[in-house]
């Protein structure tokens, strides 16, 4: 989600889904302001559609974001000390942090 594609998505229920984390957090509806600047579901309410935490399944959307803004190059940042024990170690590329000696 960005300004371009979801202009009117409140930012704290974008925050709830990004945190929600499955299994440790309930699914989150997005909510957004209409034009008389009433907070209503982003959603219609027979979808259901609910938002959880993406980085299980897709850390980065690499595919997508090059669609959306003609991106070929990423240059990203792990921050997530949690996920230590399951990078792959690459010999000495990229991924030698000098955890694994």
């Amino acid at each position: 989600m960005n300004y371009l594609t979801t202009p009117s998505v409140l930012v704290w229920s974008a925050v709830l889904a990004s945190i929600a984390a499955p299994g440790l957090f309930d699914k989150v509806e997005l909510m957004r302001k209409n034009d008389r600047g009433e907070t209503k579901p982003y959603f219609p309410s027979f979808t259901r559609q609910r938002y959880v935490d993406g980085s299980i399944a897709n850390d980065l959307p690499m595919k997508r974001i090059s669609e959306l803004f003609n991106v070929n190059t990423f240059i990203v940042s792990q921050v997530n000390p949690h996920v230590v024990p399951f990078i792959s170690v690459d010999f000495g590329a990229i991924l030698d942090t000098g955890l694994w000696k």
